[in-house]
């Protein structure tokens, strides 16, 4: 079946993300905010995050206009689309510093508006279970390495499509299949081999894609379908935890994958936010790590 545990493979999909950041690969964190000041701080990120997501979508669905107009509007795209880039990277950096100390995490999201709370503490609750999985003992000093390739994944829509088509077909919320694809390998940016021979987009052995795959293990399609159909098998919709646990035998994988979706489904914008977590913008240094 799958890996029994995830620690080898996590090395490739998320180590990056598990080390001390240095101060080329994140931007450094003030240490002595107040929790007042951290959640003014959160609340920024979270409002920045969503004007320059809005300002994008305007952007893209914007017609017409003068000549000038029409040659400058794919130069501001690209311009609000790095913006929101960055905007969720400065998200992702308080969000680790809040996951590394959980007594401030709690007093922070006690102040912050509307469901930014809840969404802060299940994706803190995540990179903790995550962290716990990869056996990482001191947690009070892990930052974002912003070294990923997001040109290396699929598009956020066209995942999309294949997540939402792959649930449909099952009977599944798709946020699972998400959060798996993200857990697993960075939304298919690490393909592997695994050193248990896992590979692929959503990490199958070769006896398990043999049982319940077709096509390619490397299509996201045909990984993505499997994934839902090995969820099914196991339990879901009905028992998700058993059929996450199904995926790979560890619960604190089952509450990483299961907050990370609960984050998603809670607000799908999210989705894009993960997305782009540990990137790093085109032209500088990126790190490619074997699975394993």
């Amino acid at each position: 079946m799958f890996k029994v545990s995830l620690v080898p493979a996590l090395g490739a999909a998320l180590i990056a993300a598990l080390l001390p950041a240095t101060s080329a690969s994140a931007q450094p964190v003030q240490p002595e905010l107040t929790t007042a000041e951290l959640a003014r701080q959160l609340s920024h990120d979270d409002a920045d995050v969503g004007a320059t997501m809005a300002a994008v979508a305007q952007l893209q669905q914007a017609q017409g206009g003068a000549l000038v107009v029409q040659l400058d509007r794919p130069l501001q795209l690209a311009r609000m689309q790095a913006a929101f880039r960055l905007a969720v990277r400065d998200e992702q950096t308080d969000i680790y510093l809040l996951a590394g100390d959980p007594a401030t995490e709690k007093a922070v999201e006690a102040m912050l508006p509307g469901d930014l709370g809840a969404q802060v503490r299940d994706t803190a609750g995540a990179l903790r279970a995550i962290w716990r999985l990869a056996q990482v003992d001191d947690i009070t000093d892990i930052h974002p390495h912003f070294v990923r390739d997001y040109n290396a994944s699929l598009p956020i829509p066209q995942l999309e499509t294949l997540y939402q088509g792959a649930a449909g077909r099952y009977g599944l919320d798709w946020t699972y299949l998400a959060a798996i694809n993200y857990v697993e390998t960075d939304f298919g940016r690490v393909l592997g081999p695994s050193v248990t021979g896992a590979e692929g987009p959503m990490q199958f052995e070769p006896g398990t894609w043999a049982e319940y795959g077709s096509g390619s293990v490397m299509s996201p399609h045909d990984a993505i379908d499997a994934a839902a159909k090995y969820l099914t098998v196991n339990g879901a919709p009905g028992s998700m935890a058993q059929a996450v646990y199904a995926y790979n035998p560890t619960w604190d994988y089952v509450e990483g994958v299961s907050r990370y979706a609960a984050v998603i489904r809670r607000d799908p914008s999210w989705y894009q936010r993960l997305y782009y977590w540990s990137t790093a913008e085109p032209g500088q240094p990126t790190l490619k790590v074997p699975l394993g």
